[in-house]
């Protein structure tokens, strides 16, 4: 089962980290996730679904922020951009997070992250 919840993860982030592209408000990037985690995982009320508010924080905003309904909020080139969500089956819960940049300024960033991540 764990192994099943953790390959709907991976398509969902795999997916979405190529429809992401700035230009997009917060709300679209959230709902076109959400959209396609629930179809992955077959939601079903209790037996299946996302297991928490998705996040989409930018910049100096570190997690968990999720929009709200009116929210203009855009991607911009510039951003940073935190994605953080997680899916549910018979009550196991998998959480996804990842960064999303578009401007190469931040590459070394990401790279560093990405070592101390692995390092531990």
């Amino acid at each position: 089962m764990f192994l099943l919840i953790f390959l709907h993860l991976f398509q969902t982030r795999q997916y979405i980290r190529k429809f992401i592209k700035p230009g997009m408000t917060m709300i679209e990037i959230c709902e076109e996730l959400e959209k396609t985690a629930r179809t992955l995982i077959s939601e079903n009320g209790l037996q299946a679904g996302l297991a928490f508010p998705t996040g989409c924080s930018l910049n100096n905003c570190a997690a968990h922020y999720t929009p709200n309904a009116g929210d203009t909020t855009v991607l911009q080139y510039d951003d940073v951009c935190k994605i953080d969500f997680g899916t549910h089956i018979n009550g196991r819960i998998i959480d996804c997070a990842f960064t999303l940049t578009y401007n190469p300024k931040y590459d070394k960033l990401l790279e560093a992250v990405r070592e101390a991540t692995n390092t531990g």
